[in-house]
């Protein structure tokens, strides 16, 4: 999971990993979010969320940025422009979730308090003093009188010719062009209005020489507003990164695995648990590879699937999907498949073999009995627990016994969860069910397909001797050809 959570991590440069390590409880909080991500399944609504997402900056961020800067001019300056974004944004998303029909109560409720807060007396004040400064920052004329590395800045009543005009003459046979919408002569801004280079910040502390008035304004305001920010808003855009972070992985996994995702409804009392055309999320984000995908089912009546078949067959990985489906849906968030209804799992348990450690004074048995056992001590009704091939350090036949009290154990604890063995034995337990990975027909070739079925070790063993030609049949022809 930690490797999903760093994957979801990298699509935001805002900070999102604590929401990962807070599964939600309850089943209303749950829909709260699923219903979050439906609104933002609509393209129109993602898009301006996204583009809010770019363009509003949370105060911690800004500060931390800002208390980087040397030049008192430049952090006055930046201010100025982050709060100005920042007011820009909030009036899009305002729009945006007015004019898109929202329905989940998260954004319906986030609109109401936008309604509110930018009407509000503090806010309009606010506001108002930012385009005022701001407009008279865009009334002053300067001109920069470069003489080799020496810059003058000086102010200027206006412009009889400036360096565009210089330009656009110069070149005029190369800017030609027939397009109204394409002017060669303005100079573009950068994405970022603030993000000043070394010279336009010597640039900017030189202006604060030449109209100190303006820029006592300037320096006015950022001691007031400094510090000023609404908590609630800044959560709000902590969260909408979360949501967009994992759109943004989940969209690019669909669309380069031609998979889907589903909202899993909650299993009733007595229901089956089921997922269908699920897979590893974790694998199918960091491989470019076709991924296979496999349908889970825990009847009502079971509480354990065993899990058998060759090496390599998927049989881990059928295991770490279904151990993330139950992680995500307690998360809120879409999960791998077409379709999905399960229990809410408040506890999810697992137990993959570990190499031995030399600093413990006991082996690898004695480690995964004292292991398995706090997981057994701490299961119940609401835990999933996931093993795998436990007690391999040991013989068969122990394997076998020690496999079997374990279970027999989490089953009277209510507990349910997957085992992933080569013990076929375990399969006539009550309260399992027998899956196995395949194999291609008639060959070794794993399908990587894991279904309901009976165990067959033999099924397997017959392919694995015919593809090096060693069943009764081959070994007798051979003697045949040899005599």
């Amino acid at each position: 999971m930690d490797q999903l959570f760093d994957i979801f991590q990298a699509a935001t440069r805002q900070s999102i990993k604590t929401y990962f390590y807070q599964p939600l409880t309850d089943w209303s909080a749950i829909k709260y979010r699923q219903n979050v991500f439906r609104d933002l399944a609509d393209v129109a609504c993602l898009t301006k969320i996204l583009q809010f997402e770019r363009q509003f900056r949370c105060h911690d961020d800004f500060i931390t940025e800002i208390a980087s800067i040397h030049d008192n001019e430049v952090k006055w300056y930046e201010l100025l422009i982050i709060q100005k974004r920042n007011f820009a944004a909030l009036h899009d998303l305002q729009r945006t979730l007015q004019n898109n029909s929202v329905k989940s109560q998260a954004l319906l409720d986030l609109a109401d308090y936008l309604n509110h807060y930018l009407q509000a007396a503090e806010v309009t004040h606010l506001q108002a003093e930012i385009d005022r400064i701001f407009g008279t920052l865009q009334q002053l004329h300067y001109r920069l009188i470069v003489d080799g590395l020496k810059i003058t800045v000086e102010e200027t009543t206006g412009f009889e010719s400036g360096l565009d005009d210089a330009i656009t003459t110069t070149f005029a046979s190369l800017l030609a062009t027939d397009d109204p919408e394409i002017n060669h002569g303005k100079i573009k801004k950068p994405e970022g209005e603030s993000d000043l280079s070394n010279l336009q910040a010597m640039i900017l502390r030189a202006l604060g020489q030449v109209f100190p008035k303006e820029f006592h304004d300037l320096r006015d305001f950022y001691e007031q507003y400094i510090g000023y920010a609404d908590a609630t808003i800044d959560q709000v855009a902590n969260e909408l990164n979360f949501y967009l972070a994992v759109i943004k992985v989940e969209q690019h996994v669909a669309k380069t695995q031609q998979t889907t995702f589903c909202y899993p409804d909650l299993a009733a009392t007595g229901q089956d648990e089921q997922v269908t055309a699920s897979f590893d999320l974790t694998l199918a984000a960091k491989n470019h590879q076709q991924i296979v995908t496999n349908d889970y089912l825990l009847k009502a009546n079971e509480q354990f699937l065993i899990i058998s078949g060759p090496n390599q067959g998927g049989k881990t990985t059928y295991a770490r999907m279904v151990g993330e489906n139950y992680y995500l849906f307690t998360l809120g968030v879409p999960i791998p498949g077409q379709q999905a209804t399960l229990h809410l799992r408040q506890q999810v348990w697992t137990h993959f073999e570990r190499q031995e450690n030399e600093r413990l004074l006991t082996g690898l048995l004695a480690a995964d009995v004292d292991r398995i056992w706090q997981i057994a001590q701490a299961s119940g009704p609401d835990s999933f627990v996931i093993m795998n091939e436990l007690f391999s350090s040991t013989t068969v036949e122990d394997a076998e016994e020690m496999a079997k009290k374990v279970l027999l154990i989490l089953e009277q604890r209510g507990a349910h969860g997957i085992y992933v063995t080569f013990l076929e034995q375990l399969n006539t337990l009550p309260a399992t069910a027998s899956m196995m990975s395949q194999v291609v027909p008639n060959s070794t070739t794993r399908s990587f397909k894991v279904i309901r079925t009976a165990p067959n070790g033999r099924a397997y063993a017959v392919s694995l001797l015919q593809a090096y030609h060693l069943t009764a049949a081959q070994i007798k022809a051979g003697e045949t050809n040899e005599s």
